[in-house]
């Protein structure tokens, strides 16, 4: 095992190197090794959360964030505080042959467990395969929960963890301990690593790649765990589940929920957000006198069926290896997932790969469910993920201001008004009907048109035709606008033309466009029978022209709210809350 010998081989060296020197300067280079890795794991967390604010989980970066958050203060304490013991201690104190060399090997090989273990635990973090050199303490029953797995021959990591753990409460104690946050510091990393495509996907995210919607629980101390872990998916289907010391979980125990709503940052470079069960976790605290404290994974997920329309369902990890991917293009990704909690415990954090959120003790579930027909019940509703009220969310949820200026703002505009009138009798092949353009297509020279302002009522054709139960929506997409689908997704002519879609699901293809080119020509095109389906019948557009404008036409149902704008698969834009379809 090549973590193994790593491992032994920094102890030996150490231990040798410093027998070699005697036992003052071996204690002092130990003293300062206990220090720099106490200055490291105080630093951890604030310096991860810097960095992954500044790079991409996507990025090469990004994966290494955890990683060298550790080791990289560990690294330059230890250079410090080394430089300045040897500038105060210049000398050294004498001791017999048998003290130096058995204290000065004995204090090296205690550097070197500490040494080894924080490089270890950092070689944890990096986005590698799940087995790195040999070495994965976590696994999966076969149940689908996780275990923890066999150490090292000379475990370095879990000595280290422990011993840091240990001070934290201790010698080194602080308000906020290492031991209460991470009581399981060793698994961490190589948890996160179990992961799809074995261990290259994500392992880490930032705060604002996804927001905690809500808390939910389900059950009471007298509902069986069993019938907790029942739904109405696979009823049949019974469930059987376990802590990370494979013992089963105690009677009374219930279900803690909770609601994600992942950001489009959240994606893998595949484009969809995917998790398993090891890269969330929930730390549970007992309250008493000596608190003690556990962490729990998820044992089921709550997420959309499938991209054709928004329904919920429930999914478990009843066996190794479950990945839950989003589905559909929506720009956000939402979804649930339940831990058990034993009795006697109550939640204090979640971690989503490593990113924690903390759950105020005096936090109450935003929703109780006492069975699971309750909770299955809000799945198929979809009130489990309607958007959170305030006070529900454990986090800043991100909700976008709206109003009439926001939306002119979108480049989006309720109206059958066109752009620039035209004088009747110069419209050509198109058809009209009193002062509005029914069906066809001409384009027309910018600078006659603009002379039209003014001319007579009964003279102009100034709106495309309307109808009673519709009204039209017209959106800006050219290069540069909210909206605009340029450098945002790939496009070739048999890509499908965008459209917009309701909150029931229906789907509004553009019925026309107004295309400005070259400052000098404008064109009309408005067809209801014939709507754009492909790139190839909207005019060839670029983001480094400035002489282009696009604005597309949709004929929608009069009354009904719009939810996104898509092209294809791809949501170019989700609206929130959904877009009232009102004349302005």
């Amino acid at each position: 095992m090549i973590m193994t010998g790593l491992a032994v081989a920094v102890v030996a060296l150490l231990g040798w190197i410093w027998l070699t020197r005697g036992f003052f300067p071996a204690f002092l280079n130990l003293a300062c090794c206990v220090a720099a890795g106490a200055i490291a794991f105080g630093v951890w967390e604030p310096l991860a959360y810097m960095l992954l604010s500044k790079f991409e989980g996507n990025g090469g970066l990004g994966g290494v964030v955890w990683a060298v958050a550790l080791a990289l203060p560990f690294a330059v304490s230890m250079a410090i505080l080394r430089a300045a013991t040897d500038a105060a201690c210049p000398a050294n104190m004498k001791f017999d042959v048998a003290t130096n060399s058995i204290g000065g090997g004995v204090c090296g090989a205690l550097a070197g467990v500490i040494t080894s273990g924080i490089l270890i635990l950092s070689l944890g973090h990096l986005r590698v395969e799940r087995d790195f050199m040999g070495y994965s303490p976590m696994t999966q029953q076969a149940n689908g929960s996780l275990k923890h797995d066999k150490a090292l021959l000379v475990p370095v990591d879990r000595l280290t963890a422990g011993f840091y753990k240990l001070v934290s409460n201790g010698s080194l104690a602080t308000s906020e301990p290492l031991a209460k946050w991470y009581p399981d510091l060793e698994y961490v990393g190589p948890a996160n690593r179990i992961s799809f495509g074995e261990g290259k996907a994500r392992n880490t995210i930032a705060p604002k790649d996804f927001e905690v919607w809500r808390r939910f629980t389900v059950g009471t101390k007298e509902t069986s765990l069993a019938d907790l872990l029942k739904d109405d998916w696979e009823p049949a289907v019974s469930q059987s589940v376990a802590d990370v010391k494979g013992e089963q979980y105690p009677a009374g125990s219930t279900l803690e929920g909770f609601v994600l709503n992942f950001q489009p940052s959240a994606r893998e470079q595949g484009g969809a957000v995917v998790v398993g069960n090891s890269q969330l976790r929930l730390l549970l605290e007992k309250p008493g006198s000596k608190p003690e404290h556990k962490v729990v994974y998820p044992v089921s997920v709550i997420s959309q069926v499938g991209p054709e329309k928004v329904t919920f369902g429930r999914f478990r990890f009843n066996v190794p290896k479950t990945f839950i991917t989003s589905v559909g293009g929506a720009s956000e990704t939402r979804m649930g997932f339940e831990f058990v909690c034993p009795p006697g415990f109550q939640p204090i954090a979640l971690y989503v790969k490593n990113t924690r959120v903390n759950i105020p003790p005096a936090s109450k579930p935003a929703l109780t469910f006492d069975s699971a027909s309750a909770r299955d019940a809000a799945i198929r509703s979809g009130a489990l993920f309607e958007q959170p009220a305030e006070g529900d969310s454990l986090t800043p949820v991100r909700q976008e201001p709206r109003g009439p200026d926001n939306e002119r703002e979108m480049g989006i505009m309720v109206t059958a008004q066109l752009p620039y009138v035209l004088q009747r009798g110069t419209e050509r092949g198109m058809a009209t009907d009193e002062d509005a353009i029914v069906e066809g297509q001409e384009t027309f020279e910018l600078a006659r048109l603009q002379k039209n302002r003014g001319i007579d009522r009964n003279l102009r054709l100034d709106q495309f035709q309307t109808k009673r139960d519709t009204v039209l929506v017209q959106i800006k997409v050219e290069g540069g606008q909210r909206l605009t689908w340029l450098g945002k997704v790939p496009v070739v002519e048999s890509t499908p033309a965008p459209q917009l879609v309701d909150t029931d699901g229906q789907v509004y293809e553009a019925v026309g466009y107004v295309f400005e080119d070259q400052d000098k020509y404008v064109t009309y095109r408005f067809n209801r029978g014939q709507p754009i389906r492909m790139m190839a019948d909207l005019p060839a557009i670029s983001a480094q022209r400035k002489d282009q404008k696009l604005t597309l036409v949709f004929d929608v149902s009069r009354g009904v709210k719009l939810a996104k704008f898509q092209v294809g698969s791809d949501v170019i834009h989700e609206f929130k809350p959904p877009m009232p379809t009102t004349e302005r």
